[in-house]
């Protein structure tokens, strides 16, 4: 994700929340980094800090459950890692359970560079890092460091400026003030760049991927051979030596 200065950060950090938390944050295209501008960067922390600490984690609540133990480990180990390299936990970050089974806390990542497993790697759980970056350009870089490409979002209001990040976004799906919405338009396809996989679904485009492609060219002239067929008549590859000399001016030979 990210977010520019003319953002509606209510919506941007709202966003954030649920791309990067729902499901317990095991969604294909969830959110995984939040790459936000300086000048809007204190201002979308508190609001989303806001927004996480009245979240419920419960089996009737917001947040529930892991499907799989090892998925806690591997939101364990890259909280760990990133704050042994500096990151600050701001929100979350423990162990816990829900209904007896293993979850991990909504976990917000601040102080976050791409050293860090958080940043390069896909969590699969519910931890949201959240990297403070000079402008759009910036982000822009940072999004594409990664060797995945499945989702990503922009929200800003200049619309020069949402193109230029949209085109320049190395994701199979893109959402413009709005998260992880691609998916549930079928007429839209569905897939990824880079390491995120090949082919699509959803859409005419993966409707083709059901289908097998057979070239056909049938013969309109009606010749008994064609003047280039084995063997050659003399007189034509007389003709076609000539005509290379005067082409090529004597390069020929």
């Amino acid at each position: 994700m990210i977010v520019c200065a003319d953002a509606d950060l209510d919506r941007a950090a709202a966003a954030a929340v649920w791309g990067a938390f729902t499901n317990c944050g095991q969604t294909c295209i969830g959110t995984e980094r939040v790459y936000v501008v300086d000048e809007v960067y204190d201002r979308f922390v508190e609001k989303v800090l806001s927004l996480t600490r009245q979240l419920r984690q419960a089996p009737d609540g917001d947040v529930g459950a892991m499907i799989h133990s090892g998925q806690v480990s591997v939101s364990e180990e890259h909280v760990a890692d990133a704050v042994s390299k500096g990151a600050t936990v701001a929100a979350g970050g423990g162990l816990t359970e829900v209904g007896g089974r293993p979850a991990f806390e909504p976990t917000v990542l601040l102080d976050v560079d791409h050293d860090m497993l958080a940043m390069r790697d896909e969590t699969f759980g519910p931890l949201l890092p959240i990297m403070r970056v000079a402008g759009p350009d910036q982000a822009l870089e940072l999004a594409n460091d990664s060797p995945f490409g499945l989702g990503a979002s922009v929200f800003a209001r200049d619309p020069e400026l949402v193109e230029r990040l949209v085109d320049g976004l190395q994701a199979g799906n893109v959402s413009v003030n709005d998260v992880m919405v691609g998916f549930a338009v079928p007429g839209l396809p569905f897939g990824g760049f880079k390491a995120s996989g090949l082919g699509v679904t959803h859409g005419e485009e993966g409707l083709r991927e059901f289908t097998k492609v057979k070239a056909v060219v049938r013969d309109v002239g009606g010749l008994r051979r064609e003047p280039m067929w084995l063997p050659l008549p003399r007189r034509l590859g007389a003709w076609a030596r000539r005509a290379m000399r005067l082409k090529y001016r004597g390069r020929a030979k």
